[in-house]
């Protein structure tokens, strides 16, 4: 008899039920290709064969490992209420609904900090005493959307393997300050100063990042996850040293855009997940080749003409993305979730390293590639069905 009929997650059971009844673990194999051949499925084949070898061991392992139990009452004749269980703690238990497929959303906010640039004296005052430091420039936090699709038991033959799809960004990591002077001052900008000090009244240093992810997603009877897949990941910064007192206003200004696009692994654990709550921690790298491109422009008091230096490089860039939160539960399947996430970059044109280690007056100037870091918090709401 053909068991197509028969819901996907509900076919591992019905394996399992069926070989505790046979001991040799020949005859299992055999019985586990015949229900493999009336699904007609290669996959389904290889999967029922080594669930059948194995026998009862890995459901038994299963079921004394991954807590708490839902199981029918002894000697109750009803039915176990699983609409008493939340999909999302449903996909930590030993039940069926753990097989079940089933549509997680999130939306919600992301608030980051960028870090601090090296230290780099950049202004000074006409007797040569500093102003301004590069490593002043941290700036205030930036906001953006936090939003993530999970698709969970997506394929009928791979039970317990996932799709999740996340996108975030966050803009205007921002630093815009004036510079306390009574005096013009001297700007140091790509290792050039100005034929005569300036009256500098504002420097802007802005920072934005994008994040695209697709990740498979497989989970364990341990409350743990394993993860690989594809990530773009996106910096851009701007950096401008402005005089607005001068007639017409006067500014040297540059630019960085990384574009970066590689593979990533990961995994997570769920420390605490019961009916009312979730805690769990994550951890991804990805290996990302980088695309880097940018100018930097300033005036030639000579001739009133703009010099132009193009920047340019690649490189493989190492991110690493970790996350510490929890979620609330408001009803069945709907909860708030917050949490800290930090990102780890080693191999980015940041626009102030090229300030300080590149020259104005060449054409073309290779890209220098530093570390930086981002850290914040997100907050949101998830809807689970």
């Amino acid at each position: 008899m053909s068991w197509e009929w028969i819901p996907c997650y509900w076919q591992p059971i019905l394996v399992e039920i069926t070989f505790s009844h046979v001991t040799d673990w020949h005859d299992r194999l055999c019985l586990g290709m015949g229900f493999a051949m009336a699904r007609k499925s290669i996959v389904q084949w290889i999967v029922c064969g080594l669930v059948a070898a194995a026998g009862g061991q890995a459901s038994a392992q299963m079921e004394s490992t991954a807590e708490p139990q839902y199981s029918q009452p002894s000697g109750s004749s009803e039915a176990f209420d699983y609409s008493a269980i939340s999909p999302s703690e449903a996909l930590h238990l030993n039940t069926p609904m753990r097989f079940k497929p089933i549509i997680g959303i999130e939306i919600g906010m992301i608030s980051m900090h960028r870090a601090a640039p090296d230290s780099f004296t950049f202004i000074f005052d006409q007797g040569g005493a500093p102003l301004m430091n590069m490593n002043e420039m941290q700036g205030g936090a930036g906001n953006g959307l936090d939003s993530k699709l999970h698709l969970y038991n997506l394929f009928s033959d791979c039970k317990a393997i996932d799709v999740e799809m996340r996108y975030f960004q966050v803009s205007n990591m921002n630093f815009d300050q004036n510079v306390s002077a009574t005096t013009p001052v001297i700007p140091v900008f790509f290792n050039a100063i100005p034929a005569d000090p300036v009256n500098v009244n504002q420097v802007i240093y802005d920072s934005n990042i994008r994040s695209y992810e697709a990740n498979l997603v497989a989970r364990t009877p341990w409350r743990a996850s394993l993860l690989g897949g594809f990530r773009y990941f996106e910096v851009a910064e701007d950096f401008v040293i402005w005089d607005n007192i001068a007639q017409p206003p006067e500014e040297v200004r540059s630019l960085t855009r990384n574009k970066m696009a590689g593979a990533q692994v990961g995994g997570e654990l769920v420390a605490i997940s019961n009916a009312h709550a979730k805690v769990w921690g994550s951890f991804k790298w990805a290996a990302m080749h980088n695309d880097v491109g940018g100018n930097a422009v300033a005036i030639n008091p000579a001739t009133d003409d703009f010099i132009v230096s193009i920047l340019s490089g690649s490189t493989t860039t190492h991110l690493l993305d970790f996350e510490l939160a929890g979620s609330l539960n408001i009803t069945r399947s709907l909860s708030v979730y917050g949490g800290y996430q930090g990102l780890a970059a080693y191999g980015v044109g940041l626009v102030t390293s090229q300030s300080r280690e590149s020259r104005i007056f060449l054409p073309t100037n290779p890209i220098v590639f530093d570390d930086t870091q981002w850290h914040g918090f997100k907050l949101g709401m998830v809807a689970t069905f």
